[in-house]
C-alpha cells in the first residue's frame, strides 16, 4: 500500500490554499516579520535593495554586459 501525505491547509484572503510541505510546523515570531525587508524603515530597505543590487551585478558578469549594452 502506498502511504498518503496529509495535506495541510491555511485560509488566505478567504480561500484555502494548500501550505508547502517543508513550510508545516515553521511558526512565524515577531522577530522574523521584524527583519523582512518590507518592514524595515525606508532608507535601511533602500540601501538594503541598492547592496543587493550591487552584490547580483558583481557575481553576474552577464547582467553586467546586459546593462552596458542598453
Amino acid at each position: 500500500m502506498g502511504q498518503i501525505q496529509a495535506i495541510k491547509y491555511r485560509k488566505r484572503r478567504g480561500k484555502l490554499i494548500e501550505i508547502p510541505p517543508e513550510w508545516v510546523g515553521n511558526v512565524t515570531t515577531k522577530a522574523t516579520i521584524r527583519q523582512r525587508t518590507s518592514k524595515l524603515p525606508r532608507p535601511v530597505k533602500r540601501a538594503l535593495t541598492e547592496s543587493v543590487y550591487k552584490y547580483k551585478l558583481r557575481n553576474a558578469p552577464e547582467l553586467e554586459e546586459f546593462q552596458n549594452e542598453y
